[in-house]
């Protein structure tokens, strides 16, 4: 949670929710299954339910124009773009992969 007295007070939010599928989970490395608890990792069934959900919020504390800045995975990049939020910039590992994306508050 995000303080109140912070509303419509920050140019830049950035968070790193779990994200990834529920369906994907068992496929994640052994050590990374072991040591991570469950919740810090499963983002329902797309592994887009907290992603959403930190889109659907933001604006209450970026002030206009702010951005937002999440990590990602997969194909979860283009259901990020048509949340309300515009000039969406898709970052990629060394392989190619949607890793993260920044878009600003329309």
């Amino acid at each position: 949670p995000v303080p109140a007295e912070l509303e419509h007070r920050v140019d830049v939010v950035s968070a790193v929710v779990p994200y990834v599928p529920t369906g994907s989970l068992p496929l994640l490395p052994r050590d990374v299954q072991r040591f991570e608890p469950r919740l810090a990792l499963d983002g329902g069934v797309h592994g887009t339910d907290l992603l959403e959900e930190a889109v659907r919020r933001s604006p209450r504390w970026l002030r206009g124009g702010g951005s937002i800045l999440l990590e990602l995975g997969g194909e979860q990049a283009e259901p990020m773009g048509r949340l309300g939020f515009e000039g969406l910039d898709v970052m990629v590992d060394e392989d190619g992969d949607p890793r993260a994306v920044c878009a600003r508050l329309a």
